[in-house]
């Protein structure tokens, strides 16, 4: 477990973003997890291969890490933002449910 101040951690179990994007890397199955340590370091030049899914070696060195998990615990002081909707500070379990089904007339 790592403990240290974030920029931003995002996780998601969606094969695929709009626009193309590609935060997490190739598409695949799973939670997978964009963590960027603050403060974020070459934030203008990591943002473009990072959006684009690169698997550039110097964005790991930086702080920008992708990975899949079965689970992530943030701990915060401060509120913390979780698809939108804002939780008090504490520690916040983030894991993975079961599937969904939607019918589609």
């Amino acid at each position: 477990m790592t403990v240290s101040p974030r920029f931003v951690v995002l996780a998601t179990s969606l094969e695929r973003l709009p626009l193309g994007l590609r935060p997490f890397g190739p598409p695949q199955d799973g939670l997978k997890v964009l963590d960027v340590v603050a403060p974020p370091r070459r934030l203008a030049l990591a943002l473009p291969a990072v959006l684009m899914g690169a698997a550039e070696t110097w964005l790991r060195r930086h702080g920008y890490r992708r990975s899949l998990a079965e689970r992530v615990v943030v701990s915060s002081p401060a509120p913390v933002v979780v698809d939108g909707e804002v939780f008090p500070g504490g520690e916040i379990t983030i894991g993975l449910g079961a599937p969904v089904r939607f019918l589609v007339p």
